[in-house]
């Protein structure tokens, strides 16, 4: 959450598939700069959360998006393909935690594929949490430890404070 929050305080808006934890915390440390991808369709039954998470980015001012259909059900299909939604409306994907098969290995993967920069945080060695992203940093993607790192790989310039808007483009 505090790489969202800084990354956000500079000018950023962040891209999750509102997942249950990292994503979750990203998206909530500033929803005003959240850009949600929903895996199904806004009529198709949700948890209490993720319904009290779309509420609080709508409400601050982010956006909450989907390919689907109204009644589209979430499927281990749709959250990879909604995936490349997130890397492809992405300056870099950041990895923060990740095990060896996980949807941030996806996105990575399409990333890459879409010729945009991945950027991974390292974990411990032996904690399975760590290990997808310890392997993308082995595989070649920026080692980042703060957001500094991110945004000087990016090449991004932290604008003064009073510059920052608080819409999505």
């Amino acid at each position: 959450a505090h790489l969202a929050h800084d990354m956000a305080d500079a000018g950023l808006n962040i891209c999750t598939g509102l997942a249950y934890g990292i994503d979750e915390a990203a998206q909530m440390a500033r929803p005003d700069r959240a850009i949600a991808v929903l895996g199904q369709g806004w009529g198709a039954p949700m948890s209490r959360r993720l319904k009290l998470c779309i509420s609080k980015i709508l409400d601050a001012g982010g956006v909450v998006i989907t390919e689907y259909t109204p009644n589209t059900h979430a499927t281990r299909f749709t959250f990879p393909q909604r995936n490349r939604i997130i890397s492809g409306v992405s300056l870099a994907t950041i990895v923060v935690e990740a095990s060896e098969r996980s949807g941030s290995q996806i996105t990575a993967r399409q990333a890459l594929e879409q010729g945009r920069d991945v950027l991974a945080v390292p974990g411990r060695p032996n904690d399975v949490k760590s290990a997808g992203c310890n392997r993308l940093i082995a595989q070649g993607a920026a080692l980042i430890q703060n957001p500094k790192d991110a945004l000087d790989f990016i090449g991004y310039s932290i604008r003064p404070k009073s510059n920052v808007t608080l819409s999505c483009p």
